[in-house]
């Protein structure tokens, strides 16, 4: 049976339309929305629309006419993937792409139930940073205060080692982060309709996605317009997944579940080597992927895509800043720690070459507990789950293309 768009059930609500909300969708990014006059023509060149059958003519209006629950219900703008093709040919230049960024960003703020995303979204760069400096510098006391006497202890063995202290630290910043993310996405799946009217199977649905954004990418991939964005994006996401699953194979053993690290390194040395390079190759991946897009807004010319123009609210400057931070600091731990043979002939002590990378460690935990608790639950970070449950919920319905 072939997919049709299918409009929002009927429940006899009217809806009333809210202008503030309109006007809260310009102040996320989305300047644009009332230039738009519904010509379609973005749905009709875009190559998602066609493979999905969605309307995003229909999400801009909703943002037009302010109305409340119908953009909340829309997973619509999370299947736009970024390619620009609507860009490059609205008669009203219109950016419909970034229209629909600042409605997900609105999205994001009601889905989060504490409204931390609400300040985050709307507030200046000056006012994240300093939060996020704020965290960082309460994180390095807390650090000095508890962690430090144990790092001393391991500084004057002329030892480093990721203390259990450290990582039960980290479980817990990490613990209450996906806390926040999971009870958010929970919420965004309530308010697309997820798990009602169904008409695929899980896996049925997981087969067909992976086949269309295999293809849908592929083809994207050949165009030089779109491919670097593409890549910087997966450069992070490979980078991210590489670090999941080191700490998935480190906390296994560490809390007693099974000894699994040193059940790899029984079977073959080379597990050890392979562990060391997981963490090199993840840290250079998300710095690269990060950097890139930095230098990209920071040095403008003519020739700069648009996109790195147009997406350049304050929460995709704090988003890029923390990633590249925490990857940063992530890296040069590592690298002190390898170095610290050549380190302690130059200090003239292995005492001062690893007292040297427990105080990069703490700056790297200092940075990443900004980005768990900030960046991730509240930032830009979020859409990354958002749109995995779009898209899944969007194929289950059977929005995409052949369905």
């Amino acid at each position: 049976m072939k997919s049709e768009v299918r409009p929002p059930p009927k429940t006899g609500v009217i809806e009333v339309p809210r202008p503030n909300i309109t006007e809260e969708i310009i102040r996320l990014g989305g300047q644009d929305v009332l230039i738009c006059y519904q010509c379609g023509s973005c749905t009709a060149i875009c190559p998602l629309a066609e493979k999905y059958k969605v309307s995003f003519r229909k999400s801009i209006k909703y943002a037009q006419l302010g109305v409340e629950r119908s953009l909340l219900g829309d997973l619509v703008p999370w299947l736009c993937n970024l390619h620009g093709d609507c860009v490059e040919s609205c008669p009203r230049d219109a950016k419909p792409s970034t229209i629909l960024g600042a409605i997900r960003s609105y999205q994001s703020i009601k889905y989060d139930w504490t409204g931390i995303s609400k300040w985050w979204f709307h507030s200046s760069l000056k006012s994240k940073l300093g939060a996020i400096l704020a965290l960082a510098f309460l994180t390095l006391i807390g650090v000095f205060m508890e962690l430090w006497p144990t790092y001393s202890s391991f500084i004057n063995s002329g030892v480093f080692a990721v203390t259990r202290a450290t990582i039960q630290f980290a479980t817990i910043i990490a613990a209450i982060s996906f806390f926040l993310i999971a009870t958010n996405a929970i919420r965004m799946y309530r308010f697309v309709g997820g798990g009602k009217d169904y008409r695929l199977g899980f896996f049925s649905a997981l087969k067909l996605q992976l086949k269309y954004w295999t293809t849908v990418e592929s083809e994207a991939l050949r165009d030089p317009k779109k491919r670097y964005r593409i890549l910087e994006h997966t450069l992070i996401l490979i980078g991210l997944g590489i670090l999941l699953i080191v700490l998935f194979v480190n906390g296994v053993e560490f809390y007693g579940i099974y000894p699994l690290k040193s059940a790899l390194y029984g079977v073959s040395p080379i597990f050890k080597t392979l562990h060391k390079l997981a963490l090199y190759a993840a840290s250079l991946l998300i710095l690269i992927g990060s950097l890139s897009p930095i230098s990209k807004r920071v040095f403008k010319t003519e020739k700069t895509h648009w996109y790195y123009k147009e997406f350049s609210h304050s929460s995709d400057w704090a988003s890029l800043i923390l990633v590249f931070s925490v990857s940063l600091t992530a890296l040069l731990t590592l690298l002190l720690n390898d170095l610290k043979g050549v380190l302690s002939t130059i200090l003239g002590g292995s005492g001062a070459a690893i007292g040297l990378t427990y105080i990069m460690l703490s700056i790297h935990l200092s940075v990443l507990v900004p980005f768990m608790l900030l960046e991730m639950p509240f930032g830009k970070h979020t859409h990354w789950i958002y749109r995995v449950i779009a898209n899944y919920v969007a194929t289950r319905k059977g929005y995409l293309g052949g369905v």
